[in-house]
């Protein structure tokens, strides 16, 4: 039984439900959608529609949308066999990374970075999780 049913049942007040999980539209924008005829009558009062997700080079566009660069991995960096994780951090700063990315071998992902000046940290998973890896 869902929350929202569980609170009416005990206080007997109806709240307002609103889901935001059983729906993926076609559309580019989030809006409110009727019920999925799957879902029985009563369900939920509201669904937000979500728009499908779309990726370039294996990234978000809105990254993009926001001004940050696209910055192609250099060859050398990418992974011969397994996975290998690179994680891009300003040089200035000590609050975390500003992107970071799993790429595997033949798979063109690129990094989306502001402009600025970076360090990375390349880590390889086949070393960590032994010759199996993921």
């Amino acid at each position: 039984m869902w929350m929202a049913a569980r609170f009416k049942e005990k206080t007997g007040i109806d709240p307002l439900t609103v889901s935001q999980t059983t729906c993926r539209g076609g559309s580019g924008t989030v809006h409110l959608s009727a019920l999925p005829s799957a879902q029985p009558a009563g369900t939920f009062d509201l669904v937000v529609d979500h728009p499908c997700e779309r990726f370039t080079r294996g990234r978000p566009p809105w990254r993009q949308e926001t001004g940050d660069q696209v910055v192609d991995i250099p060859l050398t960096l990418r992974p011969i066999k397994g996975w290998r994780v690179i994680e891009v951090c300003r040089r200035s700063s000590h609050f975390g990374s500003v992107d970071r990315v799993a790429i595997r071998p033949g798979v063109n992902v690129a990094l989306i970075l502001p402009l600025g000046r970076y360090g990375l940290t390349i880590i390889d998973l086949r070393e960590i999780m032994g010759e199996q890896g993921p």
